[in-house]
C-alpha cells in the first residue's frame, strides 16, 4: 500500500540546493475551495431527412437505319461555329465536339482524343404514350493513344419556333435489359436560332459509361415541359477556377454545375491548378429536397465523396460556388446537412453567412472547401442548401478553416480574407517565419481546423461567445516553420480603450486550464480582423481528434479565471483542481497582476517543440527557481518571457495570504538570461547568474559579459561581479548555449557552483566549441575559485550540494557519450564516471568530412540503408529527469532518464526520434559509480569514432519502467513509420518520499505535441509501487526544471496559467475527501489522450547543428563538419523534363534556366511530377525546387579570399573549389563576404562539408 504522501508540483520548477524537508509544516490542502467549471453550449440542432425524385423508367425503339458512326475530331469548341459543323460530327439533330482541355486548347489528335461513336437515332416511350426523339451514342470505338486531353461533349439543334430554354435528359441503362432511368443532364439550355447547334457541358468520355451492354440515350424537350427527373450528375471539381471566376464572374463552364450549385478550384501561392494530378475529382452529386418534419422543405443538394484523390497532391482545394434566380436577398448563408456518425439523423449546421450574391443567376464563390472537411468515414455524404439571412435558422455553426491565409498578406491589407478563412468573428492564420517571411507550405505548417461556435459560461453566469478549435487534420510532414494563430473581430461598439485580450480554456470543463492567449490587443475598429499571437495548433491531442481548446475575446478591463477569486497584486488564493481516488492536484496562484502585464514561462507555449524536432536534442535553460529564506520563507526567482526582467515572488505561509514580487537589479535593460538562482538560510541573500543574450556572437572570438549578483531578500543588491569570460585567465565564455545551467551553494563548505554549458572562445583550430564546466564561486565576493571542463558536448545538466560537496549529473554527446555522473569537490576535485550510454548514428557515405575512406559497417547495414565505419553523431536519444540524480538513505543513487530501448542498436538511428522514448533507472553505489546495484538489463555495443576507432560501450542493470512501444516489431524502416501515433516520456520530474520511495511526474508526447500528463511511484530499487496513472488535469512541465520537496512528501513545480504563477502540488494517497466529485477517475493505464496538447513555440532557440568537441583527440569528430546524407548538387547544365509537343517530341530545359524564371513560375514547373526520358524538374534540379536540405550550384559564386602567394582566387565558383585541392581548407573556413556575395562554406557547403547534420 503507498501511505499517504503530498507531491508538490511548482509547474516548471527548478531548484538547485537541497530543500530541508517540511520547514514550515504542511498546509491544510483540504479546507481549498474548487476551481470554477465553465460550460460550452451550442444550439440544439435541427434534424431532417432527404429525398430526390422516383426515377421514371421508359423503354427506346431504334429506327430501322438511322444510325451513323461519328468521328468526334472535325469539331472543336475552339473553332466552333453554329452554322458549320463538321458534317462528320452530327446526326439529324444531335452531334457532338471535342472540347478544351485544362489549359483551354483543344487536341482532336489520335493520341489525346476518343473517336468513332455509333449513334442511333430511336424514340423513347415513357409508358403513358407520350414518345421522344432520341439518340443513343455507344462507346467509342477509338480511344487515346497517349491520353484524354479535353473531354467530348455532346451539342443539338432545334428546328422551328424555339422556346426560352431546354434541358437535356439522360436515359441511363438500369441492367442490361433494355429500361432505362430517367435523370437530368443539363437544364436551362437557350440555343440563339432555329437551326444551329449549340453547345452543352455533357461530357461523353469522362461519364455516362457504365459497365452494362446498353450505352446512355439523350433527349432534348422544352424547359416548360419538364419531365420529373432526377438532377444527378458527376462533377470534375476543377473545370472551373478562382482565377478564371475573379477575372470574369460570368465565365462559369456549367459541366461543373447542377442546377444552382457548382464546384471550383481555389488558388495556391496565387496559381490555380486544375490538373488531376493536383485536384480531387469526380463528385456525384444530387439535387432534392430537405424535409425538416415541421412543415419546412429547402431545395437542396447532395455532394459525394470524390471518386479520385489527386495522383500527387492537393494543390488549392476544391470549393462551393452557388447562384440565386429571381430577386435577390441583402446575403444569404450556407447549410451543411449531415449525420454526425453513421445512422444518425441529417443535422443542421452554418458552414457559412452573411454571403452577398452581386447578380441574379451569377454564380458566387464560397469558402466551403469539400476536399478539406465534411467527407467522414460514414455513407451518407453531406448536403448542402441556401436561404436569404432573413429567413436564418437557429441552428449549430461549425466550419473547416485550412488555416491558409499568411501573416504578410493580412498584415498588409486586413480585409484580405477569404470566406475560407473565417468563421463568423473568429479566424486562422499562418504567422511569420523566424526571418520575418511568410509561407503557406503544408508540409510545414498545421491546417484543417474544425471550429464550432458556441457559448461558455461560468458559474456566476458570465456568458461569452466562443469559438471550440478541435486537432487539425493535418500536420505539418517536415518540421513545423511557422504557428498558425487566432484573428477575431469585434462587432458592435468598441469597450473604453479598446483593448481585449484572447481567453483560452482547456478541458476538462469541470477543472479547466484558463490562460491568457495574447493580452491587450488594440482594436481600432469594429467589424475589422485584428491578428493576434494566440496559437491555435495543436490545440489538443491527436487522438480521436481531441480534447477541444475553447477561445473567446474580452475586454482587457475582465478578468476571467478559472480559480475562486483571483488574486489581486501582492495576494495569493489557494485552490482544489481535484481530489478523487487517491489523487490529488491543489495550486496556489500568485497575484502578479501589476501597472505591467508579466509574462512568465509559459511550459505549454515557449520551447514546445518535439521529440522529432532536432531543436529538442539540445535541451533548454532552466526557468524557474524555488528558494528558501532565513525563517523558511517560499520564494521563485524567475524571469519575464518578454521583457527579461528578472523578479523574486516570495510566498506567505499557512495563513499569510501574501505573495510579494519584486524586480531584481543589474539587468533593467532585459539583456541577459537569468541561468541559475540560488539562497542561503541564515540571512535569505539571493544569488544569480546572468549571461548577455544580446551580444552579437558573428566574431567568433569575442568574450561574452557574465555577471554573478548578490542581494538581499528584498532584492537590494550586496555585491555584483563581472566575470572575467576571455581565454587569458578567464572562464572563455563566448556565447550561449541552450542547455545552459544550474546553480548550487554549499553553506557548510562555503561554496557556490555553476554548472553552465556554453560555447568557448574560437580556439587555435580555428572552432568554437560547447562543453560543460564547473565553475566554483566564493559566496562573500562572488570572485571565481576554479573553473574545470566536465562534459564536451553537453546538452543537460543537474548539479546540487551534497556533504563536504556536490553531485552532478550531464548529458554529453562525446567526451564522454552518456549520462556523466560526478563528485565535485569545493576544491575542484572532479571524479566520476558514465553510469548509462547509448548507440550511435554511423556514416552513411564511405567518405567523412574529412575525406578519410571507411569500409562498410555490415552488422547494423540494411537493404534500406548502409552504414560505414565511421561517425560524427551530436544526437543523444536520451533526456535526462529533473533531478537526474536521487541519494537514497541505503548510499546509494537512482538515475533517472528517458531513452530509447534497445538502448545500444545503432541500426535504430537517422532521425531525431527512432523509437518511443520510455523512462528508465539505473542504480549505483554512492561512493563508487560503477558499482551497479540495480538489478536489470545488461547490454553491451560501441562505435566507432570519427576517425574509424572502435570504442566499446556498456549498460548494467537498466530497469525499463514505461513500455511505450511503436506498434511494429522488429527492424523498422523510419520511411514507413508514422511517429505521431508514438507514446513518449519526456519532460520527467522526480522526488523520493519520506518512506524511501520515489514519484516520477511525466509529459506524454506524439512525435510532435502534447498529449498528457501521467505519473508513478517506485520503490528504492525499481520496482512498479504504483503503475503509470493518467493526471486529468493539463499539468505542463518545463522542460529541465527539477522537481523539489518544500512540504513533508511534497514536490513542488512551478507554473504559469496564462495569468499568473501556479505552485501545483500533487497528493498521492488516501487525501482528503473528495471536493470535486465530479472529476474524472484515474486510470492506471495509458489512456487516449484528453488533455489539450501544447503549442509550438514561434522561435525555439536553436542553436547549432555543428559543436565539435573541445576536448583534443585525433579519434574525435572535432573539428570537421557533419555532413547530411541527403545532399544535391546541381549543375547549370543539367537538363530536365517539361513537356511532349502534339507531335510527340519531348521538350527538356537546363536548371540554369529554370532558376532564370519567377517566382510563381519556378514553383509551378517544380510542382509537375511527369518525366520523360529524363526527370521532373523536381528530381534534376533539386537545390533550385528547393527539395534539398543542402545543396549547391555549380556556377554559383562566392566571395574570393587571398590565397597565400597568388592574390585572390579568379575563379570563384563552386565546381572550381571542387576540382581543386589547393587551399580547399582555407577557403571554406573562410567567414569573409561582400555585398551580394556569401563565404564558400555558407555558398558551396556540399564541397566545404558544411551541411548541417539534422
Amino acid at each position: 500500500m503507498l501511505s499517504k504522501a503530498l507531491v508538490t508540483l511548482i509547474v516548471a520548477a527548478a531548484s538547485s540546493t537541497s530543500l530541508p524537508a517540511a520547514f514550515a509544516g504542511t498546509p491544510d490542502f483540504g479546507s481549498w475551495p474548487a476551481v470554477k467549471s465553465f460550460t460550452f453550449s451550442t444550439p440544439d440542432p435541427i434534424t431532417t431527412t432527404f429525398d430526390t425524385p422516383d426515377p421514371l423508367t421508359i423503354l427506346f425503339a431504334p429506327h430501322n437505319g438511322e444510325t451513323k458512326l461519328l468521328s468526334g475530331k472535325g469539331t472543336t469548341e475552339c473553332n466552333f461555329n453554329p452554322n458549320n459543323v463538321n458534317a462528320g460530327d452530327i446526326l439529324d439533330d444531335i452531334g457532338i465536339f471535342k472540347g478544351e482541355d485544362s489549359n483551354g486548347y483543344c487536341y482532336p489528335q489520335d493520341s489525346y482524343t476518343y473517336s468513332d461513336f455509333l449513334t442511333e437515332k430511336g424514340s423513347l416511350d415513357d409508358g403513358s404514350g407520350k414518345t421522344y426523339e432520341a439518340y443513343k451514342i455507344n462507346h467509342p470505338n477509338n480511344v487515346p493513344v497517349q491520353f484524354d486531353a479535353g473531354a467530348t461533349k455532346l451539342m443539338f439543334k432545334v428546328e422551328g419556333v424555339l422556346a426560352a430554354s431546354y434541358i437535356v435528359y439522360k436515359a441511363q441503362p438500369t441492367t442490361s435489359g433494355g429500361t432505362y432511368a430517367l435523370q437530368v443532364a443539363q437544364k436551362d439550355i437557350v440555343p440563339v436560332a432555329s437551326g444551329q447547334f449549340v453547345m452543352t457541358s455533357i461530357e461523353l468520355t469522362n461519364s455516362g459509361f457504365d459497365d452494362v451492354s446498353d450505352p446512355p440515350i439523350f433527349f432534348v424537350v422544352p424547359s416548360d415541359e419538364a419531365l420529373t427527373a432526377p438532377e444527378s450528375k458527376t462533377l470534375n471539381g476543377s473545370v472551373n477556377s478562382q482565377c478564371d471566376l475573379e477575372n470574369d464572374p460570368t465565365a462559369v463552364n456549367l459541366q461543373d454545375t447542377v442546377d444552382k450549385i457548382g464546384l471550383y478550384k481555389t488558388k495556391y501561392d496565387g496559381s490555380c491548378f486544375k490538373q488531376k494530378d493536383y485536384s480531387y475529382y469526380d463528385f456525384l452529386t444530387e439535387k432534392g429536397e430537405l424535409d425538416d418534419g415541421a412543415g419546412h422543405k429547402y431545395e437542396a443538394y447532395k455532394i459525394g465523396y470524390p471518386q479520385g484523390p489527386p495522383p500527387d497532391w492537393q494543390v488549392g482545394r476544391t470549393h462551393l460556388m452557388f447562384k440565386v434566380k429571381g430577386s435577390l436577398s441583402s446575403s444569404y448563408t450556407v447549410y451543411k446537412a449531415q449525420p454526425r456518425n453513421e445512422g444518425d439523423a441529417y443535422t443542421v449546421t452554418i458552414v457559412e453567412k452573411g454571403i452577398t450574391v452581386p447578380t441574379a443567376d451569377q454564380f458566387v464563390m464560397t469558402g466551403i472547401s469539400l476536399t478539406d472537411s465534411g467527407y467522414n468515414a460514414i455513407s451518407d455524404a453531406p448536403i448542402f442548401f441556401i436561404l436569404p439571412d432573413d429567413q436564418a435558422l437557429t441552428v449549430p455553426i461549425y466550419k473547416t478553416l485550412p488555416g491558409t491565409l499568411d501573416e504578410c498578406t493580412i498584415e498588409n491589407d486586413h480585409t484580405a480574407y477569404g470566406p475560407g478563412d473565417v468563421v463568423e468573428s473568429f479566424g486562422i492564420f499562418i504567422g511569420k517565419k523566424s526571418d520575418g517571411s511568410c509561407t503557406t507550405n503544408e508540409n510545414n505548417r498545421y491546417g484543417n481546423f474544425l471550429i464550432e461556435k458556441g457559448e461558455v459560461e461560468d458559474e456566476l453566469g458570465n456568458r461569452y461567445e466562443a469559438y471550440k478549435v478541435k486537432y487539425p487534420d493535418h500536420i505539418p510532414t517536415q518540421r513545423q516553420s511557422s504557428n498558425s494563430r487566432l484573428m477575431f473581430k469585434i462587432e458592435g461598439a468598441l469597450v473604453p480603450g479598446s483593448l481585449y485580450n484572447v481567453m483560452k480554456i482547456q478541458p476538462p470543463m469541470s477543472h479547466p486550464t484558463v490562460t491568457v492567449g495574447d493580452h491587450d490587443i488594440s482594436v481600432e475598429t469594429e467589424g475589422q480582423f485584428v491578428t493576434t499571437s494566440a496559437l491555435v495548433a495543436p490545440p489538443g491531442s491527436p487522438q480521436a481528434g481531441g480534447p477541444d481548446a475553447i477561445f473567446f475575446v474580452v475586454p482587457a478591463i475582465d478578468l476571467v479565471s478559472a480559480w475562486p477569486a483571483f488574486p489581486t497584486t501582492g495576494l495569493r488564493v489557494e485552490a482544489t483542481i481535484f481530489s478523487k481516488d487517491g489523487l490529488s492536484l491543489y495550486a496556489e496562484v500568485l497575484g502578479l497582476q501589476t501597472e505591467v502585464f508579466h509574462s512568465p514561462f509559459n511550459p505549454s507555449i515557449n520551447q514546445a517543440v518535439g521529440l522529432d524536432d532536432h531543436v529538442h536534442k539540445y535541451g533548454y535553460r532552466k526557468v524557474y527557481f524555488p528558494i528558501v529564506g532565513a525563517s523558511g520563507d517560499e520564494g521563485i526567482v524567475w524571469q519575464d518571457q518578454t521583457t527579461f526582467f528578472i523578479y523574486v515572488t516570495w510566498i506567505g505561509v499557512g495563513d499569510d495570504e501574501s505573495a510579494i514580487t519584486i524586480q531584481l537589479p543589474e539587468n533593467n535593460s532585459g539583456d541577459f538570461y537569468l541561468l541559475g538562482a540560488v539562497s542561503e538560510t541564515t540571512n535569505g541573500d539571493i544569488v544569480y547568474m546572468l549571461m548577455d543574450r544580446t551580444a552579437d556572437s558573428d566574431d567568433p572570438y569575442s568574450a561574452l559579459t557574465v555577471k554573478a549578483v548578490k542581494v538581499n531578500k528584498n532584492g537590494v543588491l550586496i555585491t555584483a561581479s563581472t566575470l572575467d569570460t576571455s581565454t587569458s585567465g578567464g572562464v572563455n565564455i563566448h556565447a550561449y548555449s541552450s542547455s545552459a545551467g544550474t546553480l548550487a551553494w554549499n553553506e557548510s563548505q562555503n561554496s557556490i557552483a555553476w554548472f553552465i554549458a556554453r560555447t568557448y572562445i574560437r580556439g587555435s583550430d580555428g572552432l568554437n566549441h560547447q562543453a560543460l564546466s564547473v565553475i566554483l564561486l566564493d559566496p562573500g565576493d562572488l570572485s571565481v575559485v576554479s573553473d574545470k571542463q566536465v562534459t564536451s558536448h553537453s546538452w543537460n545538466n543537474y548539479i546540487i550540494d551534497s556533504g563536504d560537496g556536490f553531485l552532478s549529473a550531464d548529458l554529453g554527446d562525446n567526451y564522454p557519450r552518456g549520462i556523466h555522473v560526478n563528485k565535485i569537490t569545493p576544491q575542484a576535485s572532479i571524479s566520476g564516471d558514465v553510469v548509462y550510454t547509448f548507440k550511435t548514428q554511423h556514416g552513411t557515405t564511405a567518405q567523412n568530412p574529412a575525406g578519410n575512406t571507411f569500409p562498410v559497417y555490415e552488422d547494423i547495414s540494411n537493404n534500406e540503408q548502409t552504414f560505414y565505419q565511421w561517425s560524427n553523431d551530436n544526437d543523444v536519444y536520451t533526456e535526462m529527469a529533473q533531478p537526474a540524480l536521487l541519494e537514497l538513505d541505503d548510499s546509494s543513487l537512482i538515475i533517472v532518464f528517458a531513452g530509447e530501448f534497445p538502448s545500444l542498436d545503432s541500426s535504430q538511428t537517422g532521425a531525431n526520434l527512432n523509437n518511443p522514448r520510455n523512462i528508465g533507472i539505473v542504480k549505483v553505489d554512492a561512493n563508487d559509480f560503477t558499482n551497479v546495484l540495480s538489478k536489470g538489463v545488461d547490454a553491451t555495443g560501441g562505435f566507432y569514432k570519427f576517425g574509424g576507432v572502435w570504442t566499446p560501450q556498456e549498460n548494467k542493470g537498466v530497469i525499463q519502467l514505461t513500455q511505450f512501444t511503436s506498434g511494429g516489431a522488429g527492424r523498422r524502416e523510419l520511411s514507413s513509420v508514422d511517429k505521431t501515433q508514438w507514446d513518449n516520456a519526456t519532460r520527467v520530474k522526480t522526488a523520493k518520499l519520506s518512506n524511501g520511495n520515489i514519484v516520477i511526474v511525466y509529459e506524454v508526447w506524439s512525435s510532435a505535441t502534447y498529449k498528457r500528463t501521467e505519473y508513478m511511484v517506485i520503490d528504492s530499487l525499481g520496482g512498479v509501487v504504483t503503475p503509470s496513472t493518467f493526471i486529468p488535469y493539463a499539468l505542463r512541465l518545463a522542460p529541465q526544471d527539477p522537481a523539489v520537496m518544500i512540504y513533508d512528501d511534497t514536490v513542488t513545480i512551478v507554473g504559469y496559467d496564462g495569468l499568473s504563477l501556479v505552485r501545483y502540488h500533487i497528493q498521492l494517497g488516501g487525501g482528503h475527501p473528495a471536493t470535486d466529485t465530479n472529476a474524472p477517475s484515474v486510470n492506471p493505464s495509458h489512456p487516449p489522450s484528453v488533455i489539450p496538447s501544447g503549442e509550438p513555440s514561434g522561435s525555439p532557440e536553436e542553436p547549432s547543428s555543428q559543436l565539435p568537441s573541445v576536448i583534443p583527440s585525433g579519434d574525435s569528430p572535432s573539428g570537421s563538419p557533419e555532413e547530411s546524407s541527403d545532399q544535391c548538387y546541381e549543375s547549370v547544365k543539367d537538363r530536365y523534363y517539361l513537356k511532349t509537343d502534339t507531335d510527340g517530341e519531348e521538350i527538356t530545359k537546363t536548371c540554369g534556366s529554370l532558376a532564370k524564371k519567377n517566382e510563381n513560375k519556378v514553383k509551378r514547373t517544380c510542382a509537375k511530377t511527369k518525366s520523360g526520358t529524363t526527370g521532373a524538374a523536381k528530381d534534376v534540379c533539386k537545390v533550385t525546387c528547393g527539395v534539398c536540405p543542402c545543396g549547391e550550384i555549380d556556377k554559383s559564386r562566392f566571395y574570393p579570399r587571398p590565397v597565400k602567394g597568388e592574390g585572390k582566387v579568379k575563379n570563384n565558383i563552386c565546381r572550381w573549389l571542387a576540382s581543386t585541392k589547393k587551399d580547399i581548407e582555407s577557403i571554406c573556413t573562410s567567414d569573409r563576404r561582400s555585398d551580394k556575395l556569401g563565404p564558400a562554406k555558407v555558398v558551396c557547403p556540399v564541397t566545404c562539408g558544411t551541411c548541417p547534420n539534422e
